[in-house]
């Protein structure tokens, strides 16, 4: 695959909005840590990476990593809406005169609208439609129909597993063939062992013992996290005492019930967690 793509010399469009320190508060959530991978890697595949980001209006000077792009997303999500089916968002435009096209935009999350050269969208689910109960209520309705139209406009759509290609086909009617799976890939830095002495001071500086279970992600309805917490409290003291809970994640949207769950535990010596504000 990489020798295809070094034959092929493409230059592509990456969106890098959810990897913008000024938009994500410096926080990167699984959207921001693929689309930061992509930005590093691909170039070492022999394909031309130029960073697009969307800005809030006014707000483009505060962009570091991509692009500007000529409208906002709302802006352009409005202009889709509204306008001919011919009309498309100017890459080029961002770009500058003489600038060669792209032969490809990547969307990396639903901010998806038509553009001046095909466009391939990495949808991981279509959570807010086929579980609404773990998304916000506020103007549900309305964004459930913007992603759907959004979801369709991408004439390509890559997803991480089998199970998200129904998903994407009943909730979102995205033609099963034009949808690929591509697993998600691991760091290389991952496959290399820490140190035994770096372990053994990390597990002192966290009051851990080795042969904990562990969950990373934010803590919201949808990661279940309060079940796993469930689980684990009903298990045996030994096995609990032999085997340590640890929860990592910043409090995400309707967490607070959990937060108040987790530190119970803690009190009770029955759990550890980290990155709990």
């Amino acid at each position: 695959m990489n020798e295809q793509l070094k034959a092929s010399g493409l230059r592509v469009g990456l969106s890098t909005t959810t990897v913008e320190p000024a938009l994500t508060g410096g926080r990167l959530d699984g959207l921001g840590v693929y689309s930061r991978a992509l930005l590093q890697h691909l170039p070492a595949a022999g394909v031309e990476v130029l960073p697009f980001s969307f800005a809030p209006p006014g707000d483009k000077p505060r962009l570091k990593v991509g692009r500007a792009l000529p409208l906002s997303f709302p802006l352009a999500t409005l202009g889709d809406l509204l306008l001919p089916a011919s009309v498309h968002l100017s890459t080029l435009a961002a770009l500058g005169r003489g600038a060669a096209p792209l032969d490809i935009f990547h969307a990396t999350d639903y901010r998806i609208v038509r553009m001046d050269c095909p466009v391939v969208a990495t949808l991981h689910d279509a959570l807010p439609i086929s579980h609404p109960e773990w998304c916000s209520a506020k103007q549900r309705k309305l964004k459930n129909w913007l992603q759907i139209k959004a979801a369709r406009k991408a004439q390509h759509v890559i997803t991480g597993s089998q199970f998200s290609i129904r998903e994407l086909v009943e909730c979102f009617g995205v033609d099963e063939q034009r949808i690929s799976v591509v697993p998600h890939g691991v760091r290389a830095e991952w496959f290399d062992a820490p140190a035994a002495e770096a372990c053994a001071a990390t597990l002192q500086q966290y009051g851990l013992r080795a042969g904990y279970f562990l969950t990373v992600g934010t803590l919201q309805p949808r990661k279940n996290v309060g079940r796993l917490l469930e689980a684990y409290l009903a298990l045996p003291p030994v096995l609990r005492s032999a085997r340590q809970l640890v929860i990592v994640g910043a409090p995400g949207w309707r967490s607070e019930e959990l937060v108040a769950q987790i530190k119970a535990a803690q009190q009770r010596g029955r759990t550890s967690s980290g990155s709990i504000s």
